[in-house]
């Protein structure tokens, strides 16, 4: 059967957030606090028109998200005809009562019975201000004082979300391991990619000087690898290793960031550590200009790889997905004009990976070839 891929990360199915513990342990010297038990106080703690309501580019957040932003919708995709059925395939009287749904389109739906909350924070908001920001009983009155620097706000416990293993840390787990079962039942296949998920919401914030797409692109790949070798860790599915294989074979090629040790891809606990340390080491870098030339052209010359018979076509054609998106968020962030030499044939190449039955490697690294010879002449 065919599986399009591209359509599900531009259009975001299904979309949502989970917040949880990070998984790796976040030794990020920016991270937040952990604040698991601070009280929730809802979207309506934040939809003042003197705060993030109104329709000023400073004070429009929430009137942002709520009538924009799909996670606002999150909850309400529980209680469509293809929730139902994907909870009847799991044996689930519905969507809405099971913590397997809830947990990532209704993060208060499963926090809200234990945690202390006010109560206008409701879990039909589905992901909402403090899934992402965290729950705000702490800092809420406090966080726009003009004399509050930004480790202040982190130190009350906002998440430091400028930190670019903190945001993936935020949005991976419902991003990236989605449970066999649920993929059985007809639950999409999710595929994480920060900074290209990132760029497709509507925007709620500025990115503060210092951030790179091109970093937060591959930080983002790093901790979905963890992700996946963590779900290896629990349960065997031959579908999670080629994609674990395919993500190894990915950060091998950038520069910098690649394993030598020849345990990557086959012992997954290994694999884990490896992958979250390597999250964390490259957001913690000043990452330059010169670092994003690197990686791209690196990866422009990975179109050999795919005429290797010896590597199974379906992993090829895992490589091939999981690579695209990256070249597109590398030159995007090296050359954002539209009319840059290379969009077309970047274009070209998120066809050729759209169905996973007709892909052909072949056709495939002579596009990528035709890629390198228009886009890295140009860096």
């Amino acid at each position: 059967m065919a599986k399009p891929f591209f359509s599900l990360v531009a259009t975001g199915v299904i979309v949502s957030i989970h917040v949880l513990p990070l998984h790796g342990g976040d030794a990020s010297p920016s991270a937040s606090p952990p604040r698991d038990h601070s009280r929730i106080v809802g979207a309506v703690g934040c939809q003042s028109s003197m705060c993030h309501g109104g329709a000023s580019p400073s004070r429009d957040q929430f009137t942002i998200w709520s009538r924009l932003d799909s996670h606002s919708r999150a909850y309400a995709t529980l209680v469509t005809a293809y929730s139902t059925r994907i909870a009847a395939g799991l044996g689930l009287p519905s969507a809405t009562a099971s913590t397997r749904c809830t947990v990532c389109h209704a993060p208060f739906a499963d926090k809200l019975p234990t945690q202390p909350a006010a109560p206008s924070a409701l879990a039909v908001e589905g992901v909402s201000c403090e899934s992402c920001h965290n729950p705000a009983g702490d800092w809420v009155r406090s966080h726009t004082r003009p004399d509050w620097t930004y480790a202040d706000r982190l130190h009350a416990g906002l998440r430091d979300l400028r930190s670019a293993y903190v945001r993936a840390n935020t949005c991976v787990a419902c991003h990236q391991a989605i449970d066999p079962a649920l993929l059985k039942a007809g639950h999409p296949e999710l595929i994480f990619e920060l900074d290209g998920q990132t760029a497709s919401e509507p925007r709620h914030w500025q990115e503060k000087a210092g951030w790179s797409g091109g970093k937060a692109w591959l930080v983002g790949q790093a901790t979905a690898l963890r992700e996946i070798s963590r779900q290896l860790e629990k349960t065997s599915d031959p579908d999670a290793s080629a994609q674990q294989r395919a993500l190894v074979w990915l950060l091998q090629q950038v520069p910098g960031a690649g394993a030598t040790d020849d345990r990557a891809g086959k012992d997954p606990a290994f694999t884990a550590a490896w992958s979250d340390a390597t999250a964390q080491t490259l957001s913690n870098q000043d990452w330059k200009p010169a670092m994003t030339t690197a990686a791209l052209t690196a990866l422009t010359a990975t179109s050999g790889s795919f005429l290797d018979n010896a590597v199974p076509l379906p992993e090829r054609e895992l490589r091939a997905e999981r690579l695209v998106p990256g070249l597109d968020r590398l030159f995007k962030s090296l050359h954002p004009d539209p009319a840059a030499p290379g969009q077309a044939e970047l274009t070209a190449l998120f066809a050729a990976i759209q169905d996973r039955d007709h892909f052909d490697p072949k056709d495939f690294s002579t596009l990528l070839q035709k890629f390198a010879a228009v886009a890295t002449p140009t860096l």
